[in-house]
């Protein structure tokens, strides 16, 4: 029995360990301006984004560790992170409004399998 313990603790141990994500810094100086921003110690996340949008325009994107690490980057950030969106180019307020159909056959059991169902999406 303890034996199991033991082997389930230390289990827990090496997936937690497992689950840090390394960055990919080595040779840092030789890599375009985006790069060297995001591996520093407290990155500038609208910097580097600037910075990585302006180096595509004039560059072919081609997938590498560093663009994987910038998508993983970004995505964390935005999860811990209270910054609104900078795209307010919407009209809406990006609030579902409901826009129908509000009378259906709410007596169809026996003429269909989902009496009342009605399914409308739309995406401004």
């Amino acid at each position: 029995m303890k034996n199991t313990i033991l082997l389930l603790l230390i289990a827990l141990q090496l997936s937690a360990i497992a689950q840090v994500e390394m960055k990919y810094n080595s040779d840092i100086e030789k890599q375009p301006e985006w790069i060297q921003l995001m591996y520093t110690k407290n990155p500038d996340a609208g910097a580097v984004v600037e910075a990585y949008t302006n180096y595509y325009k004039k560059n072919e994107l081609v997938k590498n560790k560093h663009t994987q690490y910038y998508k993983r980057w970004l995505r964390s950030i935005s999860r811990f992170s209270d910054a609104k969106p900078t795209n307010t180019s919407s009209k809406s307020s990006n609030q579902w409004e409901c826009i129908g159909p509000w009378d259906f056959d709410k007596d169809a059991a026996s003429r269909s399998y989902a009496p009342g169902a009605a399914h409308v999406y739309t995406v401004e």
